[in-house]
């Protein structure tokens, strides 16, 4: 028995290597067969400098164009030209080529970049509707030089080892998470080496993610780590915390920077019609108060990673370190609070099953969306989660079945205080902790011992106090208001009265619909595939901004089963008091989260960061209680498949989110590093 299933599993292995190579060499090369019912011969035609014509590209800059027409003998079975340079491209050069035909007025015209260390971007398909009369090529902003054209030349076949490798593995983990596959007979334990292997793996793989977005945002990223100090630099360098830590290490609650004198004359210069004149020479998104710069965002950042990094290195870190560092900790948090819950009250599910559940509350947190994006405003959003969620794991692993470890307490309400001091609404996760003291109050309860229960509430309640206490100090020395952390004197694209207009139940519900259940997206021919689909407004004519965001719904298609919450109500309360407690705040404060941002702010993708973990964990933990009460394998077995298919999903949309998704109608990751995006491209798409 033991030989035969040895045996079934080198053929599953073999077969899965077998598919591998079929995809890399078929799919991945297809362009390599365009030319297979093609008679014509290659022909080369080479122009120079001399023999190019001068024309105006786009934005005005010189371009060239060169003209095949039917003296030259163009093939009648045309299906690409391929455009090569004497002087090798340093950075992406584009063009078109237009295709007159017989009997076809109109021809065709095809937009093409060349990549540079891209070979298969310098061939261009044509397949023309007609026989073709004329070429004309023109490449913009390219200095004239001999460049040759070669119509109908092959491409060769290119074997990408890691993109083979990747197949491999994805065709793996689509065998792993099938259902009635034997990973679904293994139960979890995750005491076992394998399994934790797994989890470390699957961690890790989170991990990696969020790096390589890092050190592949920038295309030099020394350059960027130095305009990350204080100095005169690009917009895309936010340096407000830099700013901040200058101005602390001076002793000095408002920044260094003095104001222009404009400012003071301006009845209101928070009316950003009134100083558009003095525009850029004011700082953006500063708070402005009494001749002062402020920083609005939240201080904790600065005590935490800033002023620790700039004393070991001696400068100011880049915005997307400090976002990485806190993203990092996020993960292992989430992937501790998500462990808890599933071995406390799902300890019977298949390993398989824990496994996805975590790959899809991974996936669908927006962290990697925050981390490609680290604007000051991301490290406020990420650093706000990171103390929310490691503070949370820290009570969780204190509540112990025969004791409540304090010290465990005391810590996780100093971190979620801390986030609170990132976040002003970061405030709102602590009623998760609601549910959390009733159960430890229950346990003191059962064990006579109520006194010891406040005692604890004591204790919890000191370090609570200890930021509170400071950053009431904070607020009142800046803006002379212990409620006020300089949002109302902040000087951005709008008043910070016309964030709040109209009617606000009408924004607060526009908020949820957009934010959890909006428009998926559109898919697309071209990397990354998906584009971020635009908001339901239903005719609301307010101020705020609303961008094109993807919804959590989208992103995990679990999130729908949220709304079923009072059908499984019953089988819910069986779990106990803590599992329906909990699970009730998560789902409200989600839809709070994201009504009060519809309502504040609009919709705007990095603010999914604040309350899609706690929808999607809520989804997850309903998913497995309908699991674990289906009737039959065969119910399960259904189920798992559509869990399968929402993992699959998440992964799908996973891809736009690391690019950034999206800025100006583009990816950020294309904004920022064209070069590298557009290579990343060519590894996907298959037909370019």
């Amino acid at each position: 028995m033991k030989s035969f299933w040895h045996q079934t599993t080198l053929k599953k292995w073999l077969i899965l290597v077998a598919i591998s190579v079929v995809l890399e060499f078929f799919l991945f090369n297809i362009r390599h067969f365009e030319l297979l019912t093609c008679k014509s011969e290659p022909q080369i035609f080479s122009f120079n400098a001399e023999t190019v014509q001068i024309i105006d590209g786009p934005d005005q800059k010189s371009s060239i164009r060169m003209v095949i027409d039917s003296e030259n003998n163009i093939p009648e079975d045309l299906r690409n030209v391929k455009v090569e340079f004497s002087e090798p491209v340093q950075s992406i050069v584009s063009g078109s080529v237009y295709t007159q035909e017989t009997d076809f007025l109109s021809g065709h015209v095809r937009e093409f970049k060349i990549i540079p260390g891209v070979p298969h971007s310098q061939s261009i398909y044509l397949y023309p509707s007609n026989r073709v009369e004329k070429i004309t090529l023109d490449i913009y902003d390219v200095i004239p030089q001999t460049i040759q054209l070669t119509v109908n030349q092959s491409l060769p076949i290119e074997v990408n080892w890691f993109r083979l490798i990747c197949i491999f593995m994805i065709l793996t983990i689509i065998d792993f998470i099938r259902p009635n596959s034997a990973s679904y007979k293994i139960a979890l334990h995750l005491q076992h080496a394998n399994q934790k292997a797994i989890l470390i793996l699957l961690i890790v793989f989170q991990i990696s993610l969020l790096f390589f977005s890092v050190f592949t945002t920038y295309t030099n990223l020394n350059e960027a780590v130095q305009k990350g100090n204080i100095r005169e630099e690009d917009y895309i360098f936010k340096q407000h915390y830099q700013w901040l830590t200058e101005a602390l290490f001076q002793k000095s609650f408002s920044v260094l920077k003095v104001p222009p004198e404009q400012l003071t004359q301006v009845d209101n210069p928070y009316d950003p019609l009134q100083r558009i004149d003095q525009f850029p020479k004011y700082e953006w998104d500063m708070s402005y108060y009494k001749s002062r710069y402020y920083v609005y965002f939240g201080v904790i950042p600065v005590f935490t990673f800033y002023m620790p990094y700039t004393l070991l290195f001696h400068a100011y870190p880049l915005n997307d370190f400090a976002v990485l560092f806190f993203a990092v900790i996020s993960i292992l948090g989430f992937a501790y609070c998500y462990t808890w819950f599933i071995r406390r009250f799902f300890p019977n599910i298949p390993a398989a099953i824990f496994f996805m559940g975590m790959m899809l509350f991974l996936n669908s947190t927006f962290l990697i969306w925050c981390v490609r994006r680290s604007f000051s405003y991301e490290l406020a959003l990420v650093s706000g989660v990171c103390f929310s969620i490691t503070g949370l794991s820290f009570i969780l692993s204190a509540m112990r079945e025969d004791r409540i470890q304090k010290w465990k307490i005391v810590i996780g309400c100093f971190l979620m205080a801390c986030a609170v001091g990132c976040r002003p609404t970061s405030i709102l996760v602590l009623f998760l902790m609601i549910p959390l003291f009733f159960f430890i109050y229950i346990h003191y309860y059962r064990n006579s011992h109520v006194a010891g229960f406040w005692k604890l509430i004591f204790i919890a309640a000191v370090p609570c106090l200890i930021v509170g206490s400071g950053l009431i100090f904070y607020n009142q020395m800046r803006f002379d208001s212990i409620f006020e952390f300089g949002r109302t004197y902040q000087l951005s694209t709008q008043e910070s009265s016309a964030y709040i207009n109209g009617l606000p139940i009408s924004s607060f519900l526009i908020g949820i619909i957009n934010y959890v259940f909006g428009n998926p997206g559109v898919l697309k021919d071209y990397f990354p595939f998906l584009k971020a689909g635009n908001g339901l407004f239903f005719n609301f004519f307010g101020t705020k901004e609303f961008e094109s965001i993807f919804p959590v719904s989208a992103v995990c298609p679990l999130a729908y089963l949220i709304l079923f919450f009072p059908v499984f109500w019953k089988k819910i309360c069986n779990k106990g008091f803590l599992f329906w407690s909990f699970l009730l705040v998560l789902i409200i404060l989600g839809f709070v989260l994201s009504g009060i941002t519809g309502m504040m702010v609009g919709t705007i993708q990095r603010y999914s960061l604040d309350f899609s973990w706690m929808l999607v964990l809520a989804s997850i933990l309903i998913a497995f209680l309908i699991w674990e009460n289906l009737q039959n394998s065969s119910q399960q077995k259904v189920f798992s498949f559509f869990f399968a298919g929402c993992l699959l999903i998440s992964g799908f949309y996973l891809l736009p989110l690391f690019c950034g998704e999206s800025w100006m109608g583009r990816s950020w990751f294309e904004f920022m590093n064209p070069v590298l995006f557009h290579k990343i491209g060519y590894f996907f798409a298959f037909w370019l």
